[in-house]
């Protein structure tokens, strides 16, 4: 028999490591590959197809389940994930962004095709979703075009990643498609909600896989997809030879079980076409990865000084050491880059004296080029043996120069020069001021999205931690020791400790108002008494706030349902100027908040927002809200043709 499990890790009765392993654990043998922590999705891999009543989890025809329903309706599910940012963009007006994370091998480039299939899909229904169908206003002309544009716009959305992931993707030990870079996708909205555009923004691409790669690792897939591929005419206009002939795929590891790279290059034909890329292009595209295949069999021979070393690629450095009060080890490397011929043991002592006092940073107990950083999620060593060769972007301006008179037009427009000629006289930027830059600009992205648990709008963390289960990349088969060590660097013990204490919904009164004022008589039409702040003295707590269904029955038995909290809010409006409210007896005196964690409606009045505490009574007054729309259209309607 199969063992009980909650899909919510909030529900846990004890919040351990153990207790969130041995549940996930029993999940993932269950076939139960998500699990909630509160609106953060947890996804395990498993590592084949999952079918469930004998469809896909992910088949399209699953998507009307999942569409205007609550986070806590559905199961856990990507889709879920995607209806909660997509419904909260719809109802409040505001950017929405999904965080999906994890270590390599964890399934986030799946997991990410999964939302998108679901944002695409659902957006070319949006119309239908809206309580107002603003589209009704429009000619049929003006329908069908705008239908064309969101239609056009979703194939090239749903095309785009076997493109990116041609030229960005390739084998390593721990993952059969793994992305070597960062991924940002903006996705853009009309106000109906139907996706009319979109950017891809990528960070770190590893460059250097080009030239090497680690035993049982390969390229990038485009290289093997063209020879594989390739007609014999082609081929032998390029001069292509087998995989064997060529140094950059230099190890053994050429072919991926399961994958046929012949039927890789025909789809990344049809791909390239959908999303817009030209066959002109295509060719070109394909001559010039020909010729780096060809460049790397070129040898140079070359006079060693002993002031060169071989470059040895420095993985993605994660966190930095950053302080108002002194440099960051990105700027340092910089500053003693511009110093030619910056040795290892001034780089270290330049680190170790700089960075004395900061607890983050671990001096090495011995003599070296070693030292440590102290991460959220544990110690990581790094070696400066080659950090200064690595900063150095050795892409060269007199290299761009000679490319630009190429008699190939495709290299010349892809390598265009727009700088200025003050620009071109200053150094070429270093690759830790590329990702800093890079990093920046991502955060300033993602701060005009719903910012993550401190929120000015009702909106759920849209995010989704990726969990590898095993190192063999089999399914059915669950390392704890290793699960356990993603938990702990996902700090999901924290994160369930955090929901269980905190508020799920903080919001100012203004726009509380704006937003649910239709629920009472005290607020709508008109707004009474509003514009008072409650001081900090003047917080309360609301009666247990029942579900919808709840409310309803209460009503129908002749009994006095509970308060919403826009009505408690208005009571101690009223409280405040001595005035009577409407259907209640002003409460005195008004009860100091406390909380109380059996309450569904618990809540907090501050000094400027209304704080809720479970999920349930937001969605609570979010039906609400959505029954009374119709009436209130009905109101107007009539207003309307009263005044024709």
């Amino acid at each position: 028999t199969r063992a009980m499990t909650v899909s919510d890790l909030i529900l846990l009765p004890q919040v351990s490591e153990a207790e969130v392993v041995n549940e996930l654990s029993s999940r993932y043998q269950a076939n139960d590959i998500y699990t909630y922590i509160g609106p953060v999705l947890i996804a395990v891999n498993p590592y084949k197809l999952i079918k469930k009543n004998g469809k896909s989890l992910y088949d399209e025809s699953l998507i009307e389940d999942f569409s205007g329903r609550e986070i806590h309706e559905n199961d856990p599910h990507p889709f879920a994930i995607a209806e909660s940012a997509y419904s909260h963009m719809i109802n409040f007006k505001a950017n929405q962004c999904i965080l999906i994370t994890g270590e390599s091998g964890s399934g986030k480039t799946e997991t990410s095709k999964h939302v998108l299939q679901y944002i695409a899909n659902i957006s070319t229904k949006a119309r239908t979703r809206l309580a107002v169908n603003q589209s009704r206003k429009l000619s049929d002309d003006k329908k069908h075009a705008i239908d064309k544009v969101v239609n056009n716009v979703r194939r090239i959305l749903i095309r785009a990643n076997p493109v990116l992931e041609a030229f960005g993707n390739a084998q390593t030990v721990r993952n059969n498609n793994s992305s070597r870079f960062g991924k940002y996708m903006l996705l853009q909205m009309n106000p109906s909600g139907q996706v009319v555009g979109g950017f891809v923004h990528n960070y770190l691409l590893e460059k250097n896989r080009v030239i090497t790669q680690a035993a049982g690792e390969r390229n990038f897939h485009c290289f093997y997809n063209l020879l594989a591929g390739a007609s014999k005419a082609d081929k032998a206009e390029w001069h292509l030879e087998d995989a064997t002939k060529y140094a950059f795929l230099q190890h053994e590891q050429r072919t991926i079980h399961g994958v046929n790279d012949r039927t890789e290059f025909a789809d990344l034909g049809h791909h390239m076409t959908a999303v817009g890329i030209a066959d002109d292009d295509q060719r070109q595209i394909y001559q010039q990865l020909a010729a780096i295949l060809h460049l790397g069999n070129v040898v140079f021979v070359s006079q060693v000084d002993g002031s060169h070393n071989p470059c040895c690629a420095i993985d993605v450095v994660c966190d930095l050491i950053e302080d108002a009060k002194m440099p960051g080890i990105f700027p340092l490397l910089d500053e003693q880059c511009a110093i030619s011929q910056t040795s290892v043991d001034v780089l270290m002592h330049r680190f170790n004296e700089t960075y004395v006092k900061e607890p983050h940073f671990i001096k090495s107990r011995v003599k070296g080029s070693v030292f440590s950083v102290r991460h959220y999620a544990g110690v990581v060593e790094y070696d400066l043996s080659h950090f200064a060769e690595a900063n150095i972007d050795s892409f060269f301006t007199e290299l761009y120069t000679e490319l630009q008179k190429s008699s190939n037009a495709f290299v010349r427009n892809l390598l265009k020069d727009e700088r200025s000629n003050k620009e071109k006289l200053k150094r070429p930027p270093s690759t830790s001021f590329q990702f800093r830059a890079q990093v920046n600009a991502l955060v300033q992205d993602l701060n005009m999205c719903n910012p993550h648990y401190i929120s000015s709008l009702p909106v759920f963390d849209c995010c989704c931690r990726c969990i590898k289960p095993n190192e063999n990349k089999i399914s059915g088969s669950i390392n704890k020791q290793l699960v356990t060590a993603q938990v702990q660097c996902l700090g999901l013990v924290e994160n369930i400790r955090v929901r269980r204490a905190g508020f799920c919904y903080r919001e100012t009164y203004a726009t509380f108002l704006h937003r649910y004022k239709i629920l009472s008589r005290t607020s709508w039409p008109a707004v009474h008494n509003c514009s008072s702040l409650l001081t900090a003295e003047d917080v309360g707590v609301l009666p247990s706030l029942q579900p919808v269904s709840a409310q309803r029955e209460a009503e129908a038995n002749g009994q006095q349902r509970p308060l919403t909290p826009l009505e408690v809010y208005h009571m101690h409006l009223a409280a405040k100027n001595n005035k009577p409210t409407d259907g209640h007896e002003v409460p005195q005196p008004i009860i100091r908040f406390k909380e109380d964690i059996e309450s569904l409606g618990c809540f907090s009045l501050g000094r400027n927002k209304v704080f809720i505490k479970h999920p349930a009574a937001l969605f609570s007054l979010e039906r609400l809200r959505q029954d009374k729309l119709p009436q209130i259209a009905k109101i107007i309607e009539d207003a309307w043709v009263r005044r024709l």
